[in-house]
Parts: C-alpha cells; sequence; structure tokens
C-alpha cells in the first residue's frame, strides 16, 4: 500500500498505529514523530518507521507538511483502511490529514 498524507493547518495528529508496519518519508515540512518511547524530528526527505505496534503521535513544525506512507501487510487487510486511533477519545477527534491511496495490491513473492 502506498499512501500520501498531506496534513491540515492542526498541530497534533491523532494518537494512532496501522494495521502493520511500514516506512515512511516526509515529502515537504517538518514534523516530530513520536514513535513508541522515541521523538524524531524529520525534515524534508527524512525517513521513519513505524513498527505498527507502537503509538504514533505526530506533531506538525512547519505548514505544509506531507509524507509517503508504504506498509507491506497481511492479505487479508486487502482493500481495508489501516488507520486506528489508539483511545476512542482520539477515535472521535476528527481527522486533519488528507489521504490519497496511490496503489493497495496483492504481491507474492517467488518460492514464498
Amino acid at each position: 500500500m502506498l499512501v500520501v498524507e498531506t496534513i491540515g493547518k492542526i498541530r497534533r495528529l491523532h494518537e494512532i498505529e496501522h494495521a502493520g508496519p511500514g516506512i515512511r518519508r516526509l515529502l515537504s515540512g517538518r514534523l516530530l514523530a513520536e514513535v513508541g518511547e522515541e521523538a524524531h524530528r524529520i525534515d524534508p526527505g527524512g525517513a521513519w518507521f513505524e513498527t505498527g505496534h507502537d503509538p504514533v503521535i505526530g506533531r506538525v513544525m512547519a505548514p505544509g507538511s506531507a509524507f509517503i506512507r508504504c506498509m507491506v501487510l497481511d492479505q487479508d487487510l486487502l482493500g481495508r483502511p489501516t488507520f486506528r486511533a489508539w483511545s476512542a477519545e482520539e477515535a472521535a477527534k476528527p481527522r486533519s490529514a488528507q489521504s490519497r491511496q496511490f496503489f493497495d495490491t496483492l504481491t507474492a513473492l517467488d518460492g514464498a
């Protein structure tokens, strides 16, 4: 799955997790990515990894922040959303990021 997230004016994104691990790469802006117990300042071109099991909070440090999210997931998740709010309180908040999914496809490796 390959998705581009463009973040609106909100300064703090939801505390979330996704259905599986994946890499992210910041296209523009600046973020503070809090993944589990670690915090990373991410500048354009910078990348970070999310396990899918740790809570994640993104803090917008510059307007126009946008990143790519790429994940390799179990085939049972094909066509299903991967976003999971960390709590009922977080789920009730409006989402400020705009997502554009480029593909979600099933791929098999030879011999797997």
